[in-house]
Order: structure tokens, then C-alpha cells, then sequence
């Protein structure tokens, strides 16, 4: 109990120096402490309902700074920027709040689910609203930079030594209870037990993935637009593609896929587009003609190659899969939410949609989720979220002149694209190592739109 309140109180005296300094300084550490945090957190010598509530000090901090930046603007008299997306947040928000009133979902678990799907948002906020120089920025890209790195480290060193060093980056497994709500961390099990694939600091390859996607893609775009090119930068290219590769995400190597294609087609670079376009084409043509059986590697003991893990996508096992979930979510939510309760939905409540549905389990289909919980208002209003970060982004990569705004705006875009894609197989922006960067780099090209120069 005594370590408990000590580790509150240094917590609390964290925050109070980190927001004394800057509001920077608070970002800077938020970004680079999340990629980490699973992994720090399982070390701290507290109860088992401490941690777990830890595991909320990422969010906390960042609301606090939310309020003490709103606080100084209030007090000095200062004016808050106007993001673009301020209008849609709102109306997403209270639609989904009306419609769970008016379906009579918990309280709690509305305010969860509008939590959880922006409670990133704050970050974007907070970046547009700062003072950032040019230096904030290369100090963040380059510090990602070297997080990227560190993570493709030891995703091979995981791939190498196995269930030995996993066992040591795996997270500490917690319950936390809330009144009625509860939230239970479980330590999937498969691969990642014998080793095999690569998690990081992340204790889940699909986190880790995310998170290499947001960084890799963002980055990315600055390749389209340098004059001259660093050529120590293809080191991290290739690391992101081969830690992404190694995570086993299939569906994140498709987002990457789509992000790139669109990057190219902004770029009018119709020679790239065409020739990797072949090139994606031809490697997917060839996976389709000797797939592995999908059934036998998720089911797997033994070591499997990203590439044979990729082309079990292509199987009929697969296929028969993805048309009892994903596919039957895509195609049989809409119609009972447009039979039913087109404008407003069934309120944040997916089990209660389920219930209405099918007895069986519903796939990660997030755009179907959306028109579920918000109806076609809500989807709209979601949808209108990802076109006016879009209009940011693609106005400052057509307006400045200064190649790192333009090459992460670019790669922003790619970024969206990817996301709206993955959309169709899970949560994206609920999953926090996506959802803290993409909402970073947002804000960021927010700040840069005040003055594209």
C-alpha cells in the first residue's frame, strides 16, 4: 500500500514538473514513452488494481495537459485555433451519445465507447493549438526514428531466441473493475509464445504492426519530395517493412500496400504507380496458385515464413473463414440497422447489436460497427472526420515549401487511405498505437496549416 502511494505521489510530481516546463516536453515524452509503456509498467512493484489503473497514466497525463493548456489560454486571453475536424468530433460524439440514451445503453458504457474511439483527439487538439518550431518536429520524427529501430531489434532478437525473451517482453496480465464495468488484459497465446514473430515492447504483433505503420508510411512521404534523398534513411525503411512483416498482420501489409499506391498516385509518379502496381499484382498472383492452408497455420506449433503466413489468406480455408465473420458482418449489419434504425443505430452497444443479429460472433468490420452504434448519421459524421484531415493534409503538401511539412503530409495521406482500409478488418483508431500517432501527426499538420510556409 505505502509503494502504491509513493509511486501516485512521484507520478503526480512527474506531471507537475513535465507541464511546468512545456507543454512540448509532455507531447515529446508521450510519444516516445507509449511505444514502451506495456513493458515499463510490468515492472513497477505495486498491487496488481495499481497497475491496472497505470495502464490509464498515459491518458491521464495527456488530459491534464489537455486542461492545463486550456486553463493558460483561458487565463492569458488567448484565442483557440479552430481544428478542422471540431465540427465532426462533435456530431459523432453526440449522436452516438443520443442513440445510446435513446436505446437505453449504461451511461458508463456510452461514455466508455466515445472515450475509447477519440480519446486521442485531445492530442490533436493540444499539437494544433501549441507554438512548435522546426526543431520540435525533426526532434520528434527523429526520435520516433530510433523507437522504429529499437523495436525491429527486438522483434528479430524475438524471432531468433524465442519463447526465452518473450517471456520477458510479455505484459503483466490485469484486471481492472469499475462498478459494473470491468476490463480484463489477457496474454493471447500461439506463436508468440514459441517465438516466431515479432511484438516489441507491444506484448501483441498487431500493436506493434499499427504502430510501425503509423511511423513508416508518415515517414515515408518525405522520400517522394527530397531533392536529395538521406541515404541512411533506407535502413529504417527496410526495418519498418521487415518488423511489419514479421508481425504476421496480414491485413496490415494490405493497408501498407493501398497507402503506397495512393502516395504514388498523389505524386503522378504513373511509371512507379504502374511498375509496383505489376509488381503487387504478379506476387499476389503467385500466392494465389500455392497458398498455404489457412487452418494449418493458425494452428501451428511450429515455425511458419511471413510469406507462408501471407499466402494461407489466399486459401479456401480462408475464404470460408473471413464468410462466416467478416464478410457476414459487412453484409448483414447494414440491413438490420437499415430495416431497422437507420438514422441513429443501436446506440455503443456491440453486444446488444449481436443479440439482434446472429448468436455468432461478429468480425472486426469497424465501418459496420460505426453504422451499428451510430447509424448513418454517426457513420457520416465518422466519415467526415477522415475527408477534413484529408483536405488539411493534402493542403499543406500542395502549399509548402518545406520539404519535412510536405514529405509527412504526403505520407499522412497515405496514411488516411490505409486507414480506411484497415477499417474493414479491425478497430484501427480504438487501438492505441495507432490512434496516439495518427491523431500526433493530424495535429501536427494541423499546426502546419496555419502557416504553410
Amino acid at each position: 500500500m505505502l509503494t502504491d502511494l509513493l509511486l501516485i505521489a512521484v507520478f503526480l510530481l512527474f506531471s507537475i514538473l513535465l507541464l511546468s516546463k512545456s507543454f512540448q516536453y509532455m507531447v515529446i515524452f508521450l510519444s516516445f514513452f507509449i511505444p514502451f509503456e506495456e513493458f515499463v509498467l510490468k515492472f513497477m512493484p505495486v498491487s496488481d488494481e495499481l497497475y491496472s489503473l497505470l495502464r490509464y497514466g498515459s491518458e491521464l497525463l495527456l488530459f491534464l495537459t489537455f486542461i492545463a493548456l486550456v486553463f493558460k489560454k483561458i487565463t492569458e486571453k488567448k484565442p483557440f485555433v479552430r481544428t478542422a475536424v471540431d465540427v465532426p468530433v462533435f456530431i459523432f460524439a453526440t449522436v452516438v451519445f443520443l442513440s445510446g440514451l435513446l436505446n437505453q445503453i449504461p451511461f458508463l458504457e456510452i461514455i466508455l465507447f466515445i472515450r475509447i474511439v477519440l480519446r486521442y483527439y485531445i492530442l490533436y487538439f493540444v499539437v494544433v493549438n501549441l507554438e512548435l518550431d522546426r526543431e520540435f518536429s525533426k526532434k520528434l520524427i527523429k526520435g520516433l526514428i530510433i523507437i522504429v529501430l529499437i523495436q525491429f531489434v527486438l522483434g528479430f532478437a524475438q524471432v531468433l531466441i524465442g519463447s526465452p525473451l518473450n517471456k520477458i517482453l510479455l505484459p503483466r496480465p490485469s484486471t481492472l473493475t469499475v462498478g459494473s464495468y470491468s476490463k480484463e488484459w489477457l496474454l493471447l497465446r500461439g506463436l508468440r509464445e514459441n517465438g516466431y514473430l515479432a511484438f516489441g515492447t507491444f506484448g501483441d504483433p498487431v500493436n506493434l504492426g499499427l504502430f510501425i505503420f503509423a511511423i513508416f508510411v508518415s515517414i515515408l512521404g518525405t522520400r517522394f519530395v527530397w531533392r536529395k534523398p538521406i541515404k541512411k534513411l533506407w535502413l529504417f525503411f527496410i526495418a519498418s517493412f521487415l518488423t511489419l512483416l514479421f508481425t504476421y498482420s496480414v491485413g496490415l501489409i494490405f493497408a501498407l500496400f493501398v497507402g503506397l499506391l495512393f502516395i504514388t498516385i498523389i505524386k503522378r509518379k504513373w511509371t512507379l504507380v504502374l511498375s509496383s502496381s505489376i509488381i503487387v499484382l504478379s506476387f499476389f498472383l503467385i500466392l494465389t496458385f500455392f497458398p498455404a492452408d489457412f487452418a494449418e497455420v493458425v494452428t501451428s506449433n511450429s515455425a511458419i515464413s511471413p510469406l507462408r503466413n501471407l499466402s494461407a489468406t489466399f486459401s479456401t480455408t480462408f475464404l470460408e473463414s473471413i464468410q462466416e465473420n467478416r464478410l457476414f458482418t459487412l453484409t448483414e449489419v447494414p440491413k438490420v440497422i437499415l430495416t431497422q434504425s437507420p438514422i441513429l443505430g443501436f446506440g455503443p452497444g456491440w453486444n446488444l447489436i449481436k443479440d439482434r443479429i446472429s448468436n455468432y460472433w461478429l468480425g472486426d468490420v469497424y465501418w459496420a460497427m460505426i453504422l451499428a452504434e451510430g447509424g448513418l448519421i454517426g457513420l457520416f459524421a465518422f466519415i467526415w472526420i477522415f475527408w477534413r484531415l484529408y483536405k488539411t493534409a493534402l493542403g499543406v503538401y500542395q502549399n509548402s515549401t518545406d520539404w519535412l511539412k510536405k514529405g509527412i503530409s504526403l505520407g499522412f495521406l497515405g496514411v488516411i487511405v490505409g486507414v480506411l482500409f484497415y477499417n474493414f478488418i479491425g478497430p484501427a483508431l480504438e487501438t492505441r498505437p495507432l490512434a496516439f500517432y495518427f491523431w500526433l501527426f493530424a495535429g501536427l499538420i494541423g499546426n502546419w496549416s496555419r502557416s504553410t510556409i
